[in-house]
C-alpha cells in the first residue's frame, strides 16, 4: 500500500488507515501516536499449532511525519514481516498471520481520531510486486 498526503497536525493521535468490522479492528491499522507511525495487526495464525483464534500485535516506529509537507508512505506485508517507509526512513518487524476477516478498508480514521490533512493518492495492491 502506498499513499501520498499532507498532514496538518502530526502531534495529534489519529488513524491513517485501518481494516475494520462492525466496531473493531479486523486487520491492519496505521496510525500516528505522538508524531510517529504505529502499526497494529489483528490476526489469525491457523498454521501455528495451539494458536488462539485471534491475536493482536503492535509495532511503534521511529518514523516521524512533518506538518504541511507532501509525504509518501509505503507499507508492505509479505506474510513474514511488515515494513513501512516515509521521509527516507524505514522500519521493519517480523510478523506472521492473516487478517482476522476481509472487511472494509478505509483511509482517514474514525471516532474522534480522524486524519487531519490532505490526501493526494492512495493505492493498495493485494499481491507481491515482481520485477520483469
Amino acid at each position: 500500500m502506498e499513499f501520498e498526503f499532507k498532514p496538518d497536525d502530526v502531534e495529534r493521535n489519529q488513524i491513517l488507515f485501518e481494516q475494520f468490522g462492525a466496531n473493531y479492528l479486523t486487520g491492519f491499522r496505521l496510525s500516528l501516536k505522538k508524531g510517529k507511525i504505529r502499526i497494529e495487526f489483528r490476526r489469525r495464525t491457523p498454521f501455528i499449532s495451539n494458536s488462539p483464534l485471534v491475536s493482536a500485535v503492535g509495532f511503534d516506529t521511529d518514523i516521524e511525519l512533518v506538518n504541511g509537507k507532501w509525504q509518501k508512505v509505503v507499507f508492505a506485508f509479505d506474510g513474514e514481516k511488515v515494513s513501512i517507509s516515509a521521509n527516507n526512513r524505514t522500519a521493519s518487524f517480523p510478523c506472521t498471520g492473516q487478517a482476522m476477516w476481509l472487511t472494509l478498508s478505509a483511509f482517514g480514521g474514525e471516532e474522534g481520531q480522524y486524519f487531519k490533512g490532505l490526501l493526494k493518492s492512495f493505492e493498495i495492491i493485494h499481491s507481491i510486486r515482481t520485477k520483469k
